[in-house]
């Protein structure tokens, strides 16, 4: 199956993603098109994405839009008050201060109770002369799940609580993008493993008790467990995942 994220007629440009279940190295994927007696669209946009993504969103929506959710969870977001702008390709979203997009409830919930999952983005920041929110679940300055770029450096931490946050060595706040993504496994005391742009990981193991969450899942400018106050704007955030 395969989804098509965007097409101009114009150009011929065009943005899919394609479900190969297995491929050797060195396979060729081919593309056919033009067949004319082809009438109905082929696309099965849930099911590219099988059930252990709980969210994809591709952040390509017009301003202001709800972001939508590409697989069958339907996490859609519920609010955004962000713009669209020019992703990395095609299109993305870009937060100025205190605009933020939120997600459901139910999204939260599922990944802080998870013993295992994955959380990762596309994300570009002007500078570091502020904290850069890439992802934020919290309730409290503590609790929950938080990855972001620090001041000055822009190096970025992958929070599971305060005490227990690897922190990597790459400058996420430096005007380009980053792919950035954390896993977390083994329960109530596991290790939280954060990359970015796929480089060496950082890794700690995290005693995380009897916890509970926030009740939205926040993406841009505001955050949701209190802590500083202001953040740098996001001049770019694209294919949000979460499995």
């Amino acid at each position: 199956p395969f989804e098509r994220v965007s097409y101009n007629s114009g150009t011929g440009a065009v943005v899919f993603w394609v479900n190969v279940t297995s491929m050797a190295v060195g396979s060729v994927i081919y593309m056919l098109y033009g067949n004319s007696s082809v009438v109905t669209d082929r696309q099965n946009q849930n099911g590219t994405w099988d059930i252990n993504y709980l969210q994809v969103c591709h952040l390509n929506q017009a301003s202001g839009a709800s972001l939508l959710d590409s697989t069958s969870h339907g996490n859609a977001s519920s609010t955004n008050t962000g713009t669209q702008t020019t992703g990395k390709w095609d299109k993305a979203v870009a937060f100025a201060s205190g605009q933020y997009a939120a997600f459901p409830p139910t999204l939260s919930g599922t990944v802080a109770s998870s013993p295992v999952f994955t959380l990762s983005s596309w994300i570009k920041f002007p500078d570091a002369t502020n904290y850069d929110i890439v992802f934020d679940t919290r309730n409290s300055a503590a609790l929950g799940c938080i990855i972001y770029g620090l001041i000055t450096t822009g190096v970025a931490e992958f929070s599971w609580s305060t005490t227990n946050a690897p922190t990597g060595t790459a400058n996420i706040g430096n005007n380009a993008w980053h792919y950035v993504s954390m896993t977390y496994t083994g329960g109530s005391t596991g290790t939280e493993i954060g990359y970015v742009d796929a480089n060496t990981p950082e890794s700690r193991v995290a005693v995380l008790g009897v916890q509970a969450y926030g009740t939205t899942f926040n993406i841009g400018t505001k955050t949701l467990g209190g802590g500083a106050t202001t953040y740098n704007p996001v001049t770019g955030q694209q294919e949000l995942r979460i499995s």
